[in-house]
């Protein structure tokens, strides 16, 4: 989603790093998918509360509902969609609750954030016959954006968001100590059934106490060099994760360094044969280390192959899930990633400040051929 103003006058560098190709989804078009495969969209803004688009600014304890089937190409028998939704220029810290409309609002976060901070996090979101969704901002005044990413039509089941693991009250544990992995039961609880084969979720890490990163990943396999969430000291996250689940149901949870405290929202769940194949999460981009080129510099763009990369089969892939992390920038800025071949969306999957860490879920088609995807980085 993107949070631009003014123009391009200086120079900005960074190092872009996909660290992860979560789940694969087959099937680029209804023509050609099986009922349950996911379908990408060019992206398409649905709120924009700076311009009076959906509305203007929340207020405080403001609850909103936003049409999305039948709306920005989501037919209206969509069962779920994804969302990008990003907060810009809130008054003060707080988070925002994304679920399906006319459902209670459950006791959860989408998008945590700092007063005066612009950030952005994938949504996976199921839709009731209404085919809305409700925003619930908690506290101050905040501007929103909400872009619409793709949809299922099946194979895909979302759920009211509900709250797995909160360490900072003894669910699902104690605080994370530094280097410590855990493992959480997901499959046969809060409405997950014992055969689902993936889920989503909303990771949040809070209380942090050093900079570091939180990994999350289908327990019983290997842990991946990779992160889902990138954090510094004192601070607030939370990112979307869509993650395989293991036999047994379980997910593991690792923290890299310092005590923090973790929060686990499940959003929804997965079948077997809904289109999705989880891979191991693998790296297919650091430009740290000159995977796939250098630095990125201001404006420029870059084609990635992920077809064939990373456990991601060569043929009859549709879009992808990507974790894509922004580190280093040395401006406040932007990051896009589309299918190449396609015209460049007027959006963003990223935005960061200059010197910090930035982690979203990227839901993203695959173009020319179902073999690239190509990112963009702005000021």
């Amino acid at each position: 989603m993107r949070v631009r103003r003014g123009r391009q006058l200086f120079a900005s560098f960074l190092s872009v790093v996909i660290v992860a190709a979560l789940l694969v989804m087959d099937g680029s078009s209804p023509a050609s998918a099986a009922p349950g495969y996911f379908r990408p969209l060019a992206p398409v803004r649905l709120m924009d509360t700076r311009i009076a688009l959906g509305g203007t600014s929340f207020g405080s304890g403001e609850s909103r509902a936003l049409k999305v089937a039948g709306v920005g190409g989501v037919p209206v028998g969509a069962v779920g969609v994804v969302l990008n939704v990003t907060v810009t220029s809130p008054t003060s810290a707080g988070y925002l609750t994304v679920w399906p409309t006319p459902l209670a609002r459950p006791e959860t976060s989408s998008v945590n954030f700092s007063a005066g901070q612009t950030v952005a996090n994938m949504v996976t979101v199921g839709l009731s016959v209404s085919g809305s969704v409700t925003i619930a901002n908690a506290v101050g005044s905040s501007q929103v954006l909400v872009d619409v990413m793709g949809y299922f039509l099946g194979g895909f089941t979302g759920l009211v968001p509900t709250r797995l693991m909160d360490t900072r009250l003894g669910l699902g544990g104690a605080t994370f100590a530094a280097k410590e992995s855990r493992a959480l039961s997901v499959g046969g609880v809060a409405g997950v059934p014992a055969n689902a084969v993936a889920v989503a979720l909303n990771v949040t890490a809070t209380n942090t106490t050093a900079s570091g990163f939180v990994t999350v990943w289908p327990a019983g396999s290997t842990m991946p060099a990779s992160s889902n969430l990138n954090v510094s000291s004192g601070s607030t996250v939370s990112n979307m994760v869509l993650v395989g689940l293991s036999v047994d149901g379980q997910i593991n949870l690792y923290n890299d360094n310092g005590p923090a405290d973790l929060i686990v929202d499940v959003m929804g769940w997965f079948t077997v044969g809904g289109g999705f194949a989880g891979v191991v999460p693998a790296r297919v981009l650091d430009t740290r280390v000159a995977t796939c080129g250098i630095t990125l510099g201001q404006g420029e763009t870059r084609t990635l192959a992920v077809t064939g990369a990373g456990g991601v089969p060569t043929v009859a892939v549709g879009a992808v899930a990507l974790n894509v992390t922004a580190t280093n920038p040395t401006q406040s800025s932007y990051l896009t990633v589309w299918p190449t071949g396609q015209v460049r969306p007027g959006t963003s999957n990223l935005n960061t400040t200059a010197g910090m860490s930035v982690a979203n879920m990227v839901t993203v088609g695959v173009g020319a051929g179902g073999e690239h995807l190509q990112r963009r980085w702005h000021r």
